[in-house]
């Protein structure tokens, strides 16, 4: 019976035992909230596809080369702020865009180079 007893009442800690599992639990804790708050960081389909919409409307909608200029420069813009920079399509994609339109635009300053 006095087997039984230690069998199912709780394990007693001691107050260093205590800390540390409070302590690994706190550990645990903070870890996951990091994990979590890093999910969104770095490039993202979703991002540099807006950022691509963004270029294209603004080519569509614009009244002449200053616009699409322009919209050449914002979309370089939204890709580094957008974190899409280490992409290598994004950035395959990033330098085509500069090329084709430097000519005409002149001065694209590549972010992400």
């Amino acid at each position: 019976s006095n087997l039984r007893r230690r069998l199912l009442a709780p394990p007693s800690l001691t107050l260093a035992e205590a800390m540390q599992s409070i302590a690994a639990f706190m550990l645990c804790l903070i870890l996951g909230f990091v994990g979590v708050a890093l999910q969104g960081c770095g490039c993202s389909d979703d991002s540099a596809s807006a950022c691509m919409t963004n270029l294209e409307a603004a080519i569509q909608t614009g009244t002449g080369l200053a616009d699409t200029c322009v919209g050449v420069k914002s979309y370089v813009i939204c890709i580094k702020e957008s974190g899409c920079c280490t992409d290598a399509d994004v950035k395959s994609t990033l330098d085509n865009k500069i090329k084709e339109y430097d000519t005409y635009c002149g001065g694209i300053i590549n972010g992400c180079a």
